[in-house]
């Protein structure tokens, strides 16, 4: 058997969207909002349609590319959707209507900020999970692409804020390893001993690449295959602190001997 201890000092890097906070059916409001002003009409996808492209939105300009593919395909997503995807990436209109995006929200915040924040909903088990975490004495931040004053604004509301210390948003730098590296600089905690909680496999590598151990949340909205390809740690949020130190156990294995 070996002996694995855990460090008490480890610093555990919570994603928002789609780890913590189903944003998804908010973010569906603001399209259909964008849709009927821009077309007069009604936006034509229903919420489970719209909910099965997810996994391959990046940016927001891509909840409209997405929707354009998905009707010109008769209701089907094309196997090679990515790699339209990639066509649109530049697409003005799309591109506008993100814009539109994000003023329909920040209208909707400012007309009824309590109502926003209902429809970020947290998922099953994240309250218990953030009450685990509380009684760890882990380091616990946020490390997100919103801004951190309406993440604030979510932790407070669902009763989180005592948790979760600090805001990493997305004025902390360009991408994931920007956040990371300055969560490690400055909360004195070294990538080997921080934990990446998040549903995107591309921000779970980006952890990985730095040394950091990554648990998948696999109640969000990141591709299944792609995190069992990599052989991320899954877990559901009840889950998730017993998760973490199986995680670090293995790694720490792992570094020790080597992959079997």
């Amino acid at each position: 058997m070996v002996d694995v201890i855990i460090p008490s000092n480890i610093g555990v890097a919570l994603d928002i969207d789609g780890t913590l906070v189903d944003s998804n059916r908010e973010c569906y409001q603001r399209v259909c909002e964008v849709w009927e002003s821009e077309y007069g009409t009604d936006y034509p996808l229903t919420y489970e349609q719209f909910h099965s492209f997810r996994p391959l939105v990046e940016r927001v300009s891509d909840f409209f590319s997405l929707s354009y593919i998905f009707m010109e395909n008769d209701g089907t997503m094309p196997e090679d959707s990515a790699e339209i995807l990639e066509a649109y990436k530049n697409d003005e209109h799309a591109t506008r209507m993100g814009k539109e995006f994000y003023k329909m929200r920040d209208v909707r915040k400012k007309e009824d900020m309590e109502g926003w924040l209902a429809d970020n909903r947290v998922y099953e088990g994240v309250p218990e999970m953030m009450q685990q975490l509380g009684e760890t004495g882990w380091d616990v931040f946020a490390v997100t692409s919103k801004d951190e004053d309406s993440v604030r604004k979510l932790l407070d509301f669902h009763g989180f804020d005592g948790t979760v210390k600090s805001v990493y948003d997305k004025e902390t730098g360009k991408g994931r390893k920007e956040q990371f590296t300055r969560a490690s600089e400055e909360r004195g905690v070294p990538f080997d001993r921080m934990v990446s909680y998040d549903d995107i496999p591309n921000q779970l590598l980006a952890a990985m690449d730095l040394g950091m151990t990554p648990v998948a949340a696999t109640q969000g909205y990141g591709d299944r295959e792609e995190i069992v390809k990599h052989n991320f740690t899954p877990s559901l949020p009840r889950d998730f602190v017993e998760r973490v130190r199986f995680a670090r156990m293995r790694e720490s294995f792992r570094r020790k001997y080597g992959d079997i």
